[in-house]
């Protein structure tokens, strides 16, 4: 059995990550909802803001994880995904790679 790559490690790290993210911002825009119909206005503006700041570094987490991943042709982050096959993009320049440090010679030449 082949190690684990940091990418594919990487990935599944930000994939559980931000669903356990999106878990604690519905947690919290619950909480400021229901503090502000209880009219506890300083706890609604508090859970509202940790609410907020959940979404906005999820958001950058996962945008920058599939951004380098696109960039380096590797597959995006999954939860279930035991498998990390790099995508059919990054096979083919490897293979065009090798091609081109050993080009092929004609046999008797």
């Amino acid at each position: 059995m082949r190690a684990t790559p940091n990418w594919a490690r990487r990935n599944r790290l930000v994939a559980w990550t931000t669903y356990l993210a999106v878990l604690a911002g519905f947690a919290t825009l619950a909480m400021a909802l229901t503090a502000a119909a209880s009219g506890h206005t300083r706890w609604a503006m508090v859970a509202g803001g940790i609410c907020a700041a959940i979404v906005v570094v999820n958001i950058m987490l996962l945008t920058m994880t599939v951004h380098r991943d696109h960039a380096h042709h590797h597959e995006g982050p999954n939860l279930l995904g035991d498998e990390w096959d790099q995508a059919a993009a990054a096979r083919a320049r490897r293979r065009a790679e090798a091609r081109a440090v050993a080009p092929r010679t004609w046999p008797g030449i």
